[in-house]
């Protein structure tokens, strides 16, 4: 957690030092979201190279503590019986994002009122030209919350909620979990958010972050909530994300969400799948075109397959 505030920390000073150089960049006519993806984009590239070799002295630095402790830091733990035990998917883990091998997160300025992955969809959201790329979309409606980002450092009481259909992530099998409540039908965690439960109770799903960190929470816990109506229903957290692109946010199905929160239309978050084999210079096209659609933040994730 404060690994990731430091390095938050970090690209905000970055971005501000180089105000002279935004300064030119907008003087030259480039627009804002523009700006905003060249940064982002320098940031996730020195992000990516940077965990490589911060991976490999991960290893070093352990292997050397191990051995410490295994030799003149023997009495601390009474034991020399100490092994170093490292498997790649969790180094994997450390230097990509879970972001369920998405090529884009989006947020809108305004809710799109469309399924986008419909023909009337897409023309309705000037985004016409690009069914022939296998393009995918999987929207979520938003309800704001409280800040549970790694960026607030307070005890956190309501994130913000998230409503997704969970057939949409569960059958591309998206995301990995560090934890869920008892299952015995071997399918999918994500259709854990169908799970009935009494009237007032709804299953949600957290980053395991958020949920150790920002809200103190683990899973089969409560948080407690009011819907538009003003009655207050609970959440019930029946899964733990690692270290997903959702940390900040609590997730329940669309369906839930609705007999909650029924005058919220259309979503506002999306994330966008695209072919793994798909030319750089056609996803640069699609990206831009997706930027001028949504009018928001478009991030690129570092796909994970």
């Amino acid at each position: 957690m404060t690994g990731r505030l430091r390095t938050g920390l970090l690209f905000i000073f970055g971005v501000e030092h180089r105000s002279d150089e935004t300064g030119l960049l907008f003087a030259l006519g480039i627009p804002l979201s523009r700006v905003r993806y060249i940064f982002i984009i320098e940031g996730a590239v020195i992000a990516f190279f940077g965990s490589i070799p911060g991976a490999a002295a991960g290893i070093f630095y352990n292997r050397i503590i191990l051995y410490g402790l295994s030799t003149i830091w023997q009495g601390a733990l009474g034991t020399s019986d100490l092994v170093i035990h490292i498997k790649a998917p969790s180094i994997l883990t450390g230097v990509f994002s879970g972001t369920g091998g998405f090529a884009f997160y989006g947020e809108t300025t305004l809710p799109v009122l469309y399924d986008l992955n419909s023909d009337t969809g897409r023309k309705n959201f000037r985004l016409s030209g690009i069914e022939e790329e296998g393009v995918r979309f999987v929207q979520l409606r938003v309800h704001e919350g409280d800040d549970a980002s790694c960026l607030n450092l307070n005890r956190i009481e309501k994130p913000r909620l998230l409503g997704v259909n969970p057939e949409e992530p569960a059958t591309r099998g998206s995301f990995s979990f560090v934890k869920t409540i008892d299952r015995s039908d071997g399918k999918s965690p994500w259709l854990l958010l169908n799970k009935h439960f009494d009237n007032d109770t709804i299953p949600a799903i957290a980053d395991q972050t958020v949920m150790s960190w920002g809200i103190k929470k683990s899973v089969s816990d409560t948080i407690a909530y009011t819907d538009e109506r003003g009655k207050e229903f609970k959440l019930i957290l029946v899964g733990g994300l690692r270290n997903s692109i959702f940390q900040g946010n609590i997730l329940i199905s669309e369906k839930s969400f609705l007999e909650r929160f029924p005058s919220t239309s259309g979503s506002r978050v999306l994330l966008i799948d695209l072919p793994v084999d798909l030319p750089e210079k056609n996803v640069e096209q699609i990206a831009e075109k997706l930027q001028k659609a949504s009018r928001g933040d478009l991030l690129p994730t570092l796909r994970k397959e």
